[in-house]
């Protein structure tokens, strides 16, 4: 006769609680079970291998399949590079707004020669 697990033996087995158990079992989707009687379930042991060897190869199929496709969703050029926050001439970031801390809008940043900064000295 084959070796019939309880429903606590299965569920620790398959790593799932035991109402999580009993919802597929009366979903029709978990391994194959046996009612002794009124309430008690059983699980035949070669039924529950043989249902674990089919989910892992479903499981591996569906892993390569999306390998797959990430494989395939990978565009032929590499991306660009990011962008960085870029420093206005006055050396400071902008911020959230455009605007640049310490100047007030519509100010404009005098572009002075090295000369000129020279000769402005006292």
């Amino acid at each position: 006769m084959a070796e019939l697990l309880t429903i606590a033996e299965v569920s620790e087995r398959l790593g799932l609680g035991v109402v999580t158990l009993r919802q597929i079992r009366q979903a029709g989707t978990g391994p194959p079970f046996i009612v002794l009687g009124h309430r008690t379930v059983r699980y035949p042991r070669a039924g529950l291998d043989a249902y674990l060897d089919e989910y892992a190869t479903q499981a591996r199929k569906a892993v390569a399949a999306e390998v797959q496709e990430a494989r395939d969703a990978v565009p032929a050029e590499p991306p660009a590079p990011l962008a960085r926050g870029r420093r206005n001439a006055g050396g400071s970031r902008p911020t959230k707004n455009g605007q640049v801390p310490g100047r007030r809008r519509g100010e404009q940043q005098q572009q002075l020669s090295v000369s000129q900064r020279l000769a402005a000295m006292p």
